[in-house]
């Protein structure tokens, strides 16, 4: 859910593209249609000059992702993540999307830390152990920036 309601937020607040291309790039997405959708959008971005909600549904039709965008409208709609819809006031916007970027960014840190300590458990490698310790820190920076949250 929450990686369809930053891809809806991009389509809706296509400024966000222009200000967050690199965490855009990086995002890391599980479903295809999401990293079809990320992929077309930076597309766009490196394409046009000025895109707008309605430019973009049109030309992500174009790259026929139509049903990716379709299946994300479907998906994310739920009424407390008011950021995300079109009439959202810029400042909210950014407040929303940073904050959902930000849980979403920390969950692939987490995700990635089971991995490492897996791994470090199954071969007792020292690499393994840097990146678990590297990970620690990612993911205590995560929970400290997301405080600035919720002052």
């Amino acid at each position: 859910y929450r990686e369809a309601l930053l891809i809806r937020t991009l389509v809706n607040h296509p400024w966000l593209i222009n200000d967050h291309a690199e965490a855009i790039a990086d995002l890391m997405l599980k479903p295809p249609a999401l990293k079809r959708l990320r992929d077309g959008l930076l597309t766009l971005l490196a394409t046009e000059i000025h895109l707008d909600s309605e430019t973009i549904r049109a030309q992500l039709e174009r790259l026929s992702l139509s049903q990716d965008l379709e299946l994300v409208e479907r998906i994310a709609t739920h009424k407390s993540d008011r950021f995300a819809e079109r009439e959202t006031d810029s400042a909210e916007v950014e407040i929303g999307w940073r904050h959902t970027l930000e849980l979403h960014n920390r969950e692939t840190l987490r995700e990635q830390l089971a991995a490492a300590e897996h791994e470090y458990r199954s071969t007792g490698d020292d690499e393994a152990m840097a990146r678990i310790v590297e990970l620690q820190r990612l993911i205590a920076n995560s929970i400290a920036t997301e405080a600035q949250f919720d002052d």
